[in-house]
């Protein structure tokens, strides 16, 4: 089983392992992965709490970090932070 980021999802009765699991995560959660991979997703997660939690606590946090405006970077403190990454090219001030 190949999910749409062309990773190898190998099955244990149909259900994905918890590492595989892992590997399909982000695709999952954003609606991305194959209808098949869903299912067999939603179906190990019937069985798992351990992994039942991970997906809900990446899901919150993936919320949480859209949700959440980032702070202003004070001007000399972007400057600095730019040149210390050698990024200067791409500062626009």
């Amino acid at each position: 089983m190949t999910n749409e980021s062309n990773i190898d999802v190998p099955l244990a009765h149909g259900v994905p392992p918890c590492g595989d699991l892992l590997v399909a995560l982000s695709d999952y959660i954003s609606g991305e992965a194959a209808a098949e991979l869903c299912q067999q997703i939603e179906a190990h997660l019937a069985e798992c709490e351990n992994c039942r939690v991970i997906v809900d606590t990446v899901r919150r946090t993936v919320t949480l970090c859209r949700e959440i405006t980032p702070p202003a970077v004070p001007t000399e403190v972007r400057r600095r932070l730019y040149q210390v990454l050698d990024l200067n090219t791409y500062l626009v001030e």
